[in-house]
C-alpha cells in the first residue's frame, strides 16, 4: 500500500521464489500476490534474481554441494519468471557471509553481482560504494547492506524516530557528494508502516543529501570499483 502511493519511487524487490510459489498456491493470498505484481509492473521497479530458498553458498561449496547452487538458480529464476516477472538475472541478495570459494562458484553460474550482509566486508569498503571481491581469478561486484539503513531488523518503540534515524544515517557521506551509494533495506513483515511511509516519502522527494535509484543502477555506479576483502564466514557442518 505504501509503494502504491508513490509509484514513481525506484525500488528493487527481493522475493524468495519459494515464498512466491506458496503465495500463488494460497487462495487467501490472491490479493497480496496481485498487489506485488502491480508494484513490480511500475516504472523503475525491479525483481532480483534469487535461489529457490535461502541457502548458504559458502556452506554448500565447503560441503562439496556446489551443484546445488545450479539447481537453486534454475528453479528460483524459472519460478520468479512464471509467477511474477523476469528477474534481474545474475544479481543475488545473500543473507549469510561468503568466501572466495563461494563467490567463485556463484560466478561460474552467472551470478556476477551480489548484495552482501553488512558485516561481510572488511573495513568500510563496500558500505557506501560497490567493490570488486575475488572470485577465482576474476572478481564479482558487491555492495553491503548496512544495518543502520534497514527497517524491520529491530522493532523500536518509536517508528517515527526509527525512520528519521535511518534518513539521518543515509545523509552521512564519507566522500564527495555523488560518490556514495547505499542499500536501504525494508523487511515488510516486521517494518512498522509509519516508519516505511516516512522513509518512502523522503526517498521519493529526495534531498540535497540523497536520491533514490534501483539496485541495478547502484551496483553500476562505480566505473572502477575498489577491491573488497571478505570476512571469513562461520561454516556449519551440513551433515
Amino acid at each position: 500500500d505504501v509503494y502504491k502511493r508513490q509509484p514513481e519511487l525506484p525500488a528493487t524487490f527481493s522475493v524468495t521464489p519459494d515464498t512466491a510459489e506458496r503465495l500463488a498456491a494460497d487462495p487467501m493470498a490472491t490479493s497480496t500476490l496481485a498487489q506485488l505484481r502491480t508494484e513490480l509492473g511500475a516504472a523503475d521497479r525491479q525483481l532480483l534474481d534469487a535461489s529457490y530458498v535461502w541457502v548458504s553458498p559458502a556452506s554448500l561449496v565447503e560441503s562439496g554441494l556446489a551443484d546445488e547452487l545450479t539447481r537453486q538458480r534454475d528453479l528460483g529464476r524459472s519460478t520468479l519468471r512464471r509467477i511474477l516477472e523476469e528477474p534481474l538475472a545474475g544479481t543475488w541478495q545473500l543473507h549469510e557471509r561468503v568466501d572466495e570459494a563461494a563467490m567463485t562458484a556463484l560466478r561460474e553460474r552467472g551470478i556476477f553481482r551480489s548484495i552482501l550482509p553488512g558485516d561481510d566486508l572488511d573495513g568500510d569498503a563496500g558500505a557506501r560504494a560497490p567493490v570488486e571481491v575475488p572470485a577465482g581469478g576474476a572478481t564479482t561486484t558487491a555492495l553491503a547492506a548496512e544495518a543502520p539503513l534497514a527497517l524491520g531488523f529491530s522493532t523500536p518503540n518509536d517508528p517515527v524516530l526509527a525512520a528519521h534515524r535511518l534518513l539521518a544515517n543515509l545523509s552521512v557521506a564519507d566522500t564527495s557528494p555523488g560518490d556514495d551509494v547505499a542499500i536501504v533495506t525494508v523487511l515488510p513483515g516486521t517494518t512498522d508502516p509509519a516508519s516505511l511511509e516516512l522513509v518512502v516519502d523522503a526517498l521519493t522527494v529526495g534531498s540535497a543529501f540523497f536520491e533514490a535509484t534501483t539496485v541495478d543502477d547502484a551496483l553500476s555506479v562505480a566505473s572502477d570499483p575498489e577491491p573488497g576483502v571478505l570476512r571469513p564466514p562461520s561454516l556449519p557442518d551440513l551433515d
